[in-house]
């Protein structure tokens, strides 16, 4: 479970921290998933979301470079968890990561979504999105970044799903971050933004709000 909670926090944490990758890489599609203009489209989960135009949808280096990036900067007080920070990403999938700005743009912050699951196929003891997120918890607080989160998971429902919430900051930093994960089909799927102003947070949760499953 650790370690791919681990790419969790990797991936929220590196756009506070990492620069711009280069713009000359290749790029590659996105998996278990598809954008068509505005609409980000997911069959295998059976949900589509809408993205602003104005904001950008990272490709699949650049997601590739956040991962590299956020293995420089995190450490683990357990050395069997900074370890298994070596294999990350083994069931773990990124299915869209969207951020305000482009990386590197002249901004004091740039708030970001990303769309994210887990198989926990293994992990019975996993039933809820609430479950999920105890474990999300205890791996943020091995972290060397000082995260401050929940010890409770506030319910919201999207398009008629039940996810689980957890609002996590950083210490003496604006950061602010949310994980709200469901279990559907044994994956726990987690919308993460990373915001540092309520009118960010907002977008971020408009966004979220346009959500809509197939039952």
């Amino acid at each position: 479970m650790k370690k791919t909670i681990t790419l969790l926090l990797i991936l929220t944490a590196i756009y506070v921290f990492a620069d711009n990758p280069k713009s000359n890489e290749i790029k590659y599609p996105f998996n278990y998933g598809r954008m068509e203009d505005t609409i980000y489209t997911n069959p295998f989960f059976g949900f589509k979301v809408t993205v602003p135009s104005t904001w950008f949808v990272q490709n699949k280096t650049q997601i590739d470079f956040a991962i590299t990036k956020g293995k420089d900067i995190i450490e683990f007080k357990d050395e069997i968890l900074s370890k298994e920070m070596e294999k990350v990403d083994v069931n773990s999938m990124t299915l869209l990561m969207v951020v305000k700005y482009e990386v590197g743009a002249p901004v004091a912050f740039n708030p970001s979504l990303m769309v994210m699951a887990e198989n926990v196929l293994m992990l019975p003891g996993v039933k809820l999105g609430s479950d999920y997120l105890f474990h999300a918890r205890a791996a943020l607080n091995q972290s060397n970044i000082k995260f401050s989160c929940d010890s409770t998971y506030e319910k919201k429902v999207i398009s008629k799903v039940d996810f689980y919430k957890m609002s996590c900051n950083i210490s003496e930093s604006i950061v602010k971050q949310e994980y709200i994960s469901s279990i559907l089909q044994r994956y726990a799927l987690t919308f993460i933004i990373t915001y540092s102003t309520e009118e960010e947070r907002s977008e971020l949760m408009a966004i979220i709000n346009s959500a809509q499953f197939k039952k």
